[in-house]
């Protein structure tokens, strides 16, 4: 992705239709971790085809944005919120929780829960 980039910029291409390529990689490697580590989890097989589609309508987007930069955002978007909705666990059918019940989300909450108890 980052080649194709460069090969566009190259080319003439605006530098606001080179960097979504970029993005790209970057995007694409911590999706790909995350695949990574969902498969210690043991992630379904309807989560791999659901990533795997998620990623494909992504660069399928990116390809679409060199002829027609308008059309090819829309889909590679829709390819990001999918990807999103898949990393927040919706399509992994794990609920969006971040934190257990007896465990604040955020350390300071815990660190101010405990002084004023010790009070």
């Amino acid at each position: 992705m980052w080649a194709v980039g460069v090969a566009l910029w190259i080319r003439g291409f605006a530098l606001y239709r080179v960097a979504p390529w970029w993005a790209g990689l970057v995007v694409v490697t911590i999706v790909g971790e995350r695949l990574e580590l969902s498969r210690l989890t043991g992630a379904t097989e309807r989560a791999r085809w659901s990533f795997a589609a998620s990623l494909a309508l992504f660069v399928v987007g990116l390809v679409l944005s060199v002829p027609s930069f308008d059309l090819g955002m829309r889909v590679a978007g829709a390819g990001l919120t999918a990807l999103a909705l898949w990393l927040a666990g919706v399509v992994l059918d794990e609920p969006l929780s971040f934190h257990s019940e007896h465990e604040p989300p955020f350390p300071f909450v815990q660190c101010a829960t405990e002084s004023s108890h010790a009070e």
